[in-house]
């Protein structure tokens, strides 16, 4: 016996020695020799004597093991139950015949709204509204009369609240098997029904969407056949779903030559590549091959196993010849803009203000700097003329309200020097009139604006040279007249007559006048001239003695002849003027000394030359070069070195000595430029038009009569 059973088995002997009890019923736990364990059954008697005093003892030990493992199953199995019954979120209850509640778990209680213990002994008809109580006392009955049975109940509670139910009901039967009631188990579906009724909702409009889209969508299974096909599948490649149902399409829809790339896109797929995006050729139906763009997704199952793929696809056929046709365009606008002189803008409108907001590459050539760099803030006001700033910015306010606008302007180059442009600018409103955006245009402008220059110039010297040649002609047949008389009062003068010296001043003032009125005739053009065929370098040997005379011994005197060089048609006479007038020019720009270089060389002017001078013709020319180290001159007097009357010199200077020069080298169809910077002396180049050459070419000698050199 187990220790903790002696105590009560010893009082239940002491009482009945005692006679306090005349027997005793009870069950007690004991330890087998082999370790075991027995419950054993006491039933234990008194026995008196004949005096009724106790005497001993008769007992009856039974084994109840068997009986008590049982009770103990049958205790641990209802205990499960109860706590199945308890921990499940599903309504468990039993039912009798009559429909009355004999169990009802605190889920069941949950459902509808009430505590366990007001359930317990109620039926359907005081828990529900009579329709829905109605209907469950039926179902029970066919449960009770025909077995098990799943069903969907919607009930509306004692709460008010409608529910929906997923029921597994059976026969609840005794220990004979006969039906006595019904056991069940119900599972709210509400939310669920609810959800799956969403999700059947989105489903329906999915596949409405699908059927609409106009993208191609093919579903296929893990064998990469199609599924689901859509009606612009059929558009794209022309076949009827069913007829395209269970088909691998890519045997179908793919050409061989593309096989190798559709294969490696399937590969990918597979292996779960999110990425596997292809545009390929595809084949038709009807026998076309056009180009597709496929959006190709990989299906997994919760696993991660591929179980297929989702593939939307467009012909792009007509969009990539439309992207190429608009490369080809844009190529071409980019080398129309890169072969143009043209630069083009666009300005982003901000209020009042304008900001540059693109422009051409092509700008580097106009202005030294790259498109990028002229995008930074200022870049334009910073490079505009200050003397151009204020007109220009009245002249951009004016395009708010003329809507056009074209004007002229100095912009500087970063080479620091100043270009003219002419810019021209269209505004541009959106749909409620508002301004948004001026396209425009560059173009440089600064040759055009020196031809305009020299066209002006040479309209002043034309009709200068016209008043200077009417006047020399006049004042020649007047000087003609005053000479000759002098030339006889002299004669008849005796030789010590006083008034002699006097007439003779007079005749040579009268000489020195007609040498001015031949260098007037010469500039004006209308000196009767003696052409023939020179060699400019025997022309310059043969002066070259008195040119050294003339500029001292503190200038150095240099002479560069091409022995090669061609011939020339003019007037000697006039060639020594005017060698002898730029010489004595050089010579008055170095009163310290210096160096002076005489070149004779062949030369070409070509068009782009000719273009930037009105008075050159393109071609070749003998080039007969003057360059000292003087002085020098700057631009604004470069711009009137060859106007009669212009002189550097003060009151020394006649003005005429360039006048003259510039005269005789247009007469005879040359071109004569100046080019000369301050402190860093002068070139005069004067281009001759050349000739065959003639032989013998005989040197050409000064003669008495050498015209006068007039002074600049």
């Amino acid at each position: 016996m187990f220790p903790e059973d002696l105590p009560a088995m010893a009082a239940s002997y002491a009482s009945l020695r005692e006679g306090r009890v005349d027997s005793y019923d009870v069950e007690r736990h004991y330890r087998c020799k082999d370790g075991s364990e027995l419950w054993v059954q006491l039933s234990g008697a008194l026995v008196r004597d004949t005096e009724g005093r106790p005497a001993r003892i008769a007992a009856v030990l039974s084994d109840v093991t068997a009986r008590k493992r049982a009770e103990a199953e049958l205790r641990r199995s209802t205990e499960l139950l109860r706590a199945v019954a308890e921990g499940t979120t599903d309504a468990v209850f039993v039912k009798d015949r009559a429909g009355k509640y004999l169990l009802f778990n605190e889920a069941a209680g949950r459902f509808v709204g009430k505590p366990v213990t007001e359930v317990l002994g109620k039926d359907d008809t005081e828990l529900f509204d009579p329709p829905s109580a109605r209907t469950l006392m039926d179902r029970d009955r066919r449960v009770m009369a025909s077995g098990l049975a799943e069903t969907e109940e919607e009930t509306l509670t004692a709460a008010g609240v409608t529910r929906v139910y997923h029921a597994t009901k059976a026969p609840y039967r005794d220990e004979r098997g006969n039906v006595i009631g019904t056991i069940g188990v119900s599972r709210d579906v509400t939310d669920q029904r609810r959800v799956a009724a969403e999700r059947d909702a989105l489903l329906e409009r999915l596949q409405i969407q699908i059927a609409r889209m106009p993208l191609a969508y093919v579903l296929l299974d893990a064998a990469d056949r199609v599924v689901d096909w859509n009606p612009a599948a059929e558009k794209v490649f022309g076949y009827r779903k069913d007829e395209m149902l269970e088909v691998v399409p890519f045997e179908r829809l793919v050409p061989p030559s593309f096989h190798g790339h559709t294969g490696d896109v399937v590969r990918r797929l597979h292996a779960g590549d999110m990425a596997a995006h292809s545009v390929n050729e595809n084949l038709t139906k009807d026998g076309r091959t056009i180009t597709c763009e496929w959006f190709n997704t990989p299906l997994t199952d919760a696993d991660g196993r591929y179980v297929g793929s989702l593939c939307l696809a467009w012909d792009v056929t007509n969009k990539l010849k439309l992207e190429e046709q608009f490369r080809r365009a844009q190529l071409r606008l980019a080398h129309v803009i890169a072969s143009s002189p043209v630069v083009l803008f666009t300005l982003a409108v901000e209020g009042q203000a304008l900001r540059l907001a693109w422009i051409s590459d092509n700008v580097r050539a106009l202005t030294g700097d790259m498109a990028a760099d002229a995008l930074h803030t200022n870049w334009w006001e910073d490079r505009l003329h200050p003397d151009d700033r204020t007109r220009v910015w009245a002249e951009i306010r004016e395009l708010f309200v003329d809507g056009s606008k074209a004007h002229e302007y100095r912009f500087r180059h970063r080479g620091e020097t100043y270009r003219w442009v002419r810019a021209e600018m269209r505004l541009f409103r959106d749909a409620d009139n508002n301004p948004v955006e001026v396209v425009g245009s560059w173009s440089d402008v600064t040759d055009r604006r020196h031809l305009e220059d020299q066209f002006r110039q040479a309209q002043k010297m034309e009709a200068v040279g016209r008043l200077a040649g009417g006047v020399a002609h006049d004042f020649n047949n007047l000087l003609t007249i005053i000479n000759g008389y002098g030339e006889v009062l002299l004669t008849g003068l005796p030789a010590d007559d006083p008034n002699r010296d006097l007439v003779r001043e007079m005749v040579t003032a009268g000489e020195r006048a007609a040498g001015l009125t031949r260098q007037l005739l010469a500039f004006s053009r209308k000196t009767i001239i003696e052409s023939r065929v020179l060699d400019l370098t025997v022309v310059v040997a043969d002066v070259q003695k008195m040119l050294r005379r003339i500029v001292g011994e503190d200038v150095q005197l240099a002479v560069a002849s091409d022995p090669a060089v061609d011939a020339v048609k003019a007037d000697p006479g006039q060639i020594e003027q005017v060698l002898l007038n730029l010489v004595v020019n050089a010579r008055d720009a170095m009163p310290k000394g210096g160096r002076l270089t005489i070149e004779v060389r062949n030369a070409e002017l070509d068009d782009t030359y000719a273009r930037s001078h009105l008075d050159v013709r393109p071609g070749p020319y003998v080039l007969l070069a003057v360059t000292d180290s003087g002085c020098g001159m700057d631009a604004a007097t470069v711009a009137r070195i060859f106007e009669p009357f212009f002189s550097t010199k003060g009151e020394h200077g006649t003005g005429l000595g360039l006048a003259t020069v510039h005269g005789i080298v247009r007469q005879g169809g040359g071109h004569v430029a100046v080019y000369s910077e301050v402190g860093r002396g002068t070139t005069f180049k004067v281009y001759l038009p050349r000739v065959e050459k003639q032989a013998p070419l005989s040197s050409t000698r000064l003669k008495k009569t050498t015209p006068a050199i007039a002074t600049g």
